[in-house]
């Protein structure tokens, strides 16, 4: 066993024992006695994903037990220590009464991941650090494979894959990104790795791999890769070599391609490709070329003196697509690649046999890889006029998603105009899936945080009643569903959006639960509040509320025993548009004898951070307040970047920048014990704000305006 995976414990909680006769392992989940009700369900999912992956690897875990402890005060998330599986008590901890669908579905994700570590990470072991990826990446895919086996009606699959394809997409877009595969050579360069890219990106490229090799073969080779290596330790070329071995076994690989050829382009060079394609019409072919893609481009005067990108970069990029007539989204092998030479660099390839110029092509099938694609304007137009038909449904809907994704970042960026892109939005007014509106609003966030801030946000929160209004009555508004008929994750992302942005039935309704509650002559025993709307109407009635309302929710938090209610609270506490509230609020959470879990601190300050008032007051507080913040956190510079971070996604001034670029200088020492990338990507994120403030905000809001006169 690998050292880092002993753990004991020695305490006086109690054991729920997992009633599951047709397994060997006796699986036992501990917590504190008052608490041991809510482990109920973690000891029911546990050892049916602990069974589940059993099957899907076909090696029987090798131990005779498996002990899950709920800790409570935990600085990590999980810890896979083989055989005692620790975890944060809201990561474990679920009330049948109490607690939402969405926590459901996140604890039977964690407890995935943890138990998918058992083979990728205790059984096989990366050799060193700069390939931690293999533990983590593979811990977060199969989580999701597991959990789409064991309950495929949540959609774990898909919904957790293209989540994670989105974040890469935009996280990876930057100059100061990392390579997954990223050399170690001090111990500080450890903890720093423990990021989207190893977690995120490490389980897109995996999915990708899965996709472009097959099914037979992906588990084929995992299997002889798992077998081969039990009990040792590997590198990610042992993995390549296995795999290799079973696409070429399975026919799946053309015999000419390695899967190292292809997976060192996606492991040791950082960044994602942005593929663009151009039709040529009259020939029924296309185009296909790759480069890198840049949010801010390296020719751009805010990066030139700082980041010259003299590398080639190159990818090996699996190729399917789709059209109007052969709109197969069912088929994700690749049916061409994109190759790089020798010297990495890029080589073009042409699709042949296109339909005429009155269809549709669309690449990337379920979005198996994660590239930004740009076509021609005519195919744009095609697209758009698709989505905007009663058959936009034809189209897939993870490719939906990433059209629309795609639309607003190259708009943002200035490849594409924003009259092209906001009348591509303007399709999902007629969407019902959850997946599009996702990645919608996802992008439409990163504008919210600075438009907020302008005489343009009138014009913006018009738009965007428009675009809401019908997905809102469809889903029900705030009425609570018994039923469960709609989608709950999309329901609270419909309700959040409408509430924050004063939707008046959104608002009314909220507030209507709240005071119900509030009036309750035991309401810590009783709550009127659907529970999955929990978030969206605690959040509103702190943002329209006062004093009182605000003194009545802490209370509530005072007296919880539920993980998931007590953490809903704190990050609703923090929507208040109260300025005195919210500074006395972070006094309490940094105080030296707080009350509040270490463990939810810097949770609670990146909830401030994105509201309205918030964002003022904890960027005072970080600056004002940092030798406090410097002692609580005990100088963890990882801790206190990350603070930095959340900060600087919410700045987009040339007077922010300053602010931000002096505390750096004056904090050099201390904060370069971390990483210079991580603060150099800091200082990057306000450039990208600023840029677009100042170059695109402009024609974003004309179309605004076209857009509100031509409803």
């Amino acid at each position: 066993m690998s050292t880092y995976l002993v753990a004991y414990s020695v305490n006086n909680f109690e054991g729920y024992v997992s009633q599951n006769h047709k397994s060997r392992v006796h699986f036992t989940t501990w917590a504190r006695a008052a608490a041991i009700e809510q482990c109920r369900y973690a000891s029911e999912v546990g050892p049916r994903i602990l069974s589940k992956f059993e099957d899907m690897f076909g090696i029987e875990y090798p131990l005779p037990k498996m002990d899950q402890l709920a800790v409570p005060d935990f600085s990590a998330g999980a810890m896979e220590n083989w055989g005692l599986i620790t975890y944060r008590e809201a990561a474990l901890f679920y009330a049948e009464d109490a607690s939402s669908q969405v926590d459901k579905q996140h604890i039977a994700n964690i407890i995935a991941h943890e138990l998918a570590h058992q083979w990728f990470g205790n059984l096989v072991t990366m050799e060193w650090w700069n390939d931690l990826w293999l533990n983590e990446g593979f811990a977060t895919y199969m989580a999701t494979l597991g959990i789409e086996k064991l309950c495929c009606q949540w959609h774990a699959y898909d919904e957790d894959m293209l989540d994670n394809v989105l974040a890469v997409l935009n996280t990876d877009a930057y100059c100061h990104t990392r390579p997954i595969h990223q050399e170690v050579s001090r111990a500080s360069q450890i903890s720093e790795l423990f990021d989207a890219i190893t977690y995120r990106k490490g389980a897109v490229v995996i999915r990708m791999m899965h996709m472009f090799i097959g099914d037979v073969a992906f588990f084929k080779g995992l299997h002889c890769y798992l077998q081969k290596h039990a009990y040792a330790n590997a590198r990610q070329e042992d993995l390549w070599l296995a795999l290799t071995e079973a696409a070429h076994e399975c026919g799946s690989m053309p015999l000419d391609l390695q899967v190292q050829t292809v997976m060192n382009t996606w492991t040791l060079q950082k960044g994602i490709p942005l593929v663009q394609v151009k039709r040529q019409y009259l020939k029924n072919t296309a185009i296909v070329t790759q480069q890198r893609f840049l949010i801010l481009h390296e020719d751009h005067a805010y990066i030139r003196p700082e980041h010259p990108l003299a590398e080639n970069t190159c990818w090996f990029v699996p190729i399917s697509y789709a059209t109007q007539s052969s709109s197969n989204f069912i088929a994700t092998e690749p049916q061409t690649w994109l190759r790089c030479t020798a010297l990495n660099e890029p080589l073009s390839v042409q699709l042949r046999h296109l339909p005429g110029d009155d269809e549709w092509l669309i690449l990337n099938v379920q979005v198996s890889t994660p590239y930004r694609i740009n076509y021609d304007s005519d195919n744009w137009e095609l697209i758009s006029k698709a989505l905007h038909s009663n058959e936009y449904h034809r189209i897939n809907v993870m490719n939906r998603a990433q059209l629309l994704d795609d639309a607003l970042a190259l708009a943002w960026t200035g490849l594409m105009s924003y009259e092209m892109s906001l009348e591509l939005l303007t399709y999902v007014k007629q969407e019902h899936e959850f997946m599009p509106w996702r990645a919608a609003l996802d992008q439409i966030n990163a504008i919210y945080r600075i438009i907020r801030h302008t005489e343009d946000f009138e014009k913006f929160q018009h738009f965007m009643y428009h675009l809401l209004s019908p997905i809102y009555c469809q889903l029900g508004g705030m009425r609570n569903d018994r039923n469960k008929l709609h989608h709950v994750s999309h329901k609270a992302l419909i309700t959040k959006w409408a509430c924050r942005l004063s939707l008046k039935d959104c608002v009314e309704r909220a507030l209507n639960y709240y005071h119900r509650w509030f009036i309750c002559s035991e309401p810590d025993s009783t709550n009127p509040v659907p529970i999955n709307l929990r978030p969206v109407v605690y959040c509103t009635a702190m943002r329209h509320g006062d004093g009182e309302d605000w003194t009545f929710l802490w209370h509530r938090y005072r007296n919880s025993s539920l993980a998931s209610e007590q953490r809903v609270i704190l990050l609703a506490l923090t929507c208040s548009h109260k300025k005195g509230l919210l500074e006395r609020y972070l006094r309490i959470i940094y105080h030296e004898q707080s009350f509040i879990r270490k463990q939810d601190a810097s949770l609670i300050f990146g909830a401030m951070v994105h509201t309205e008032v918030g964002s003022h007051v904890a960027r005072d507080f970080f600056f004002k307040k940092f030798q406090l913040l410097r002692k609580y956190y005990n100088s963890n510079t990882r801790e206190l970047i990350g603070l930095l971070s959340l900060i600087a996604q919410h700045s987009s001034s040339q007077e922010d920048y300053q602010q931000l670029r002096t505390f750096i200088n004056g904090h050099q020492v201390l904060l370069q014990q971390s990483s210079t990338r991580s603060l150099l990507r800091v200082l990057e994120q306000v450039k990208v704000n600023m840029r677009w403030r100042q170059q695109r905000l402009p024609e974003f809001g004309r179309q605004l305006a076209m857009c509100n006169y031509c409803e």
